[in-house]
């Protein structure tokens, strides 16, 4: 509530939910520069929940951009050359490469013998940080970098790289 600049004291009053869930909706809209509930959704691409013939409520769901690739990762080349920069380490990516598509990256990474994964595992060692397109309002880091942040702080031991020392890396 804070973050929408609102104090909310009255808690579990119907009155006082419904003024605190419309003060967050317009400071959403205010911090998106949306001026609806339709583009705020469409903005964040969201779609408006819905009761089905049965009664029953379908709630609101996040419909992705369309890109998102569902291939399966590949898997690492076992004949890759074992003293390449990135043989035999899992490597993660978070936000947007300019160089290249993911899908396109984690083919070159499976291809020089790392592992590439969607998520941030215990087993990564290095996660590429890339131009962070789509943080969540107040975010500086992407959930990723917070799982790695969460892990070295563990005693994980995990390199994060910007894109530039990622290419060099994989010879790009």
């Amino acid at each position: 509530m804070d973050a929408a600049g609102h104090a909310f004291t009255d808690h579990h009053q119907a009155e006082a939910d419904s003024r605190a869930s419309a003060e967050i909706m317009l400071a959403a809209m205010r911090e998106s520069g949306t001026t609806t509930l339709d583009e705020l959704l469409d903005k964040h691409q969201i779609r408006w929940g819905s009761m089905t013939a049965d009664n029953q409520w379908r709630g609101s769901q996040y419909q992705g951009s369309g890109r998102r690739d569902r291939r399966p990762v590949p898997g690492a080349n076992p004949d890759a050359d074992p003293d390449g920069a990135l043989y035999g380490l899992t490597v993660c990516l978070t936000g947007k490469l300019t160089a290249m598509e993911r899908p396109e990256a984690f083919a070159r990474l499976a291809e020089v013998g790392a592992q590439p994964t969607k998520n941030m595992t215990k087993k990564t060692d290095i996660l590429v940080s890339a131009t962070q397109t789509q943080l969540k309002p107040g975010d500086t880091l992407s959930g990723k970098l917070k799982d790695a942040q969460a892990l070295l702080d563990a005693g994980q031991a995990i390199e994060v790289v910007d894109e530039d020392e990622f290419l060099r890396r994989l010879g790009a």
